[in-house]
C-alpha cells in the first residue's frame, strides 16, 4: 500500500499517484532537461499519445473511436477542439507563408460587387483561418444534429463529433497542401479542391456509418448528405447577410 504524502501543490494528504484534491502528480522531481522535453511533448504537442493517437484512430476506426470518446473513454485522445485548432493553425500558417488560396480556386462570378465581397472574405479567411474554421464548426454540428436527431445525441455531442471530423479533414488538406501550392496558378487547382472535397465527404460518411451503426449504410449516406445541405444553407444565409451588410456599408460611405 502506498504511503500517504502531502501534495506539494495544495498540501492535501493523499496516497495515490495523483492528488485527490487538485489532481497534481504526487511524484514530482527537480526540474531538468528531461522534465522540459517531456513537458514539451506531453503538454504542448502531446505527441506521446495524444495527437498521433487521435490521427491514427481517425483513419483506422474513426466512428467507433469518437463514440467511445463521447461515452467517456478520453485519456488517450487529444481534446477535439484543441485538435482542430492545432491543425487549423498549422494549415493557416502554411497558407499565409506560401500565399495559397484557401478557397481552392473557387471564384465568385455573378457580379462585380459580389466578386469583390467574396475576395475580401477569402482574404479574411486566409488571415484568420482558425477563426474561419471555428465559425464553420457549429454549423457542421447543427447540420448533423438536425439530420441525425433521431439518434438522440445532444448538440454538444454533435459539436465534438464535428470537431473530430474537422480535424480529420484538416489532416487530409495538409497532405494535399504541396499540390495546393504547386497548382496555385493552374486551372487544375479547382479540380484538386473538388477531389479533396469528395474525399472529405467520403470520410464523413465512413465515420457516420461507424458512429451511427444502428442505421443502415444507405440511410447514413442520405442523412450525411442532408447534414451537408443544412450546413451549406445555414452558412450561405450567414454569408449572404454579411455580404449585404458589407455592400450597404460601402453604399452609405460613398453616399
Amino acid at each position: 500500500m502506498q504511503e500517504s504524502t502531502s501534495c506539494k501543490n495544495c498540501q492535501a494528504v493523499t496516497a495515490g499517484n495523483y492528488c485527490s484534491n487538485c489532481g497534481q502528480a504526487t511524484d514530482t522531481h527537480r526540474l531538468s532537461a528531461h522534465y522540459l522535453w517531456h513537458d514539451i511533448q506531453h503538454h504542448l504537442l502531446h505527441f506521446d499519445k495524444g495527437v498521433l493517437y487521435t490521427v491514427k484512430e481517425l483513419f483506422t476506426r474513426p466512428g467507433y473511436s469518437i463514440r467511445e470518446y463521447i461515452e467517456g473513454k478520453r485519456v488517450k485522445h487529444f481534446r477535439p477542439i484543441s485538435f482542430a485548432i492545432l491543425l487549423a493553425t498549422v494549415y493557416g500558417i502554411l497558407s499565409l507563408y506560401f500565399h495559397t488560396d484557401v478557397a481552392g480556386g473557387i471564384k465568385y462570378e455573378f457580379s462585380e460587387s459580389g466578386a469583390a465581397a467574396f475576395q475580401r472574405l477569402n482574404e479574411w479567411a486566409s488571415q484568420h483561418y482558425v477563426a474561419y474554421m471555428m465559425i464553420a464548426l457549429p454549423f457542421a454540428a447543427l447540420g448533423a444534429f438536425l439530420a441525425f436527431r433521431s439518434q438522440r445525441y445532444n448538440f454538444v455531442e454533435h459539436f465534438v463529433l464535428a470537431a473530430f471530423l474537422l480535424g480529420q479533414a484538416l489532416v487530409v488538406m495538409l497532405l494535399f497542401f504541396p499540390l495546393n501550392y504547386l497548382l496555385a496558378d493552374s486551372p487544375l487547382l479547382k479540380v484538386m479542391s473538388t477531389v479533396v472535397a469528395f474525399i472529405g465527404f467520403g470520410l464523413n460518411v465512413w465515420v457516420n456509418i461507424q458512429f451511427f451503426d444502428k442505421l443502415s449504410r444507405m440511410r447514413v449516406f442520405w442523412l450525411t448528405l442532408l447534414s451537408y445541405l443544412i450546413m451549406t444553407v445555414a452558412m450561405s444565409i450567414l454569408s449572404a447577410g454579411g455580404t449585404i451588410v458589407y455592400l450597404v456599408f460601402i453604399y452609405l460611405t460613398k453616399a
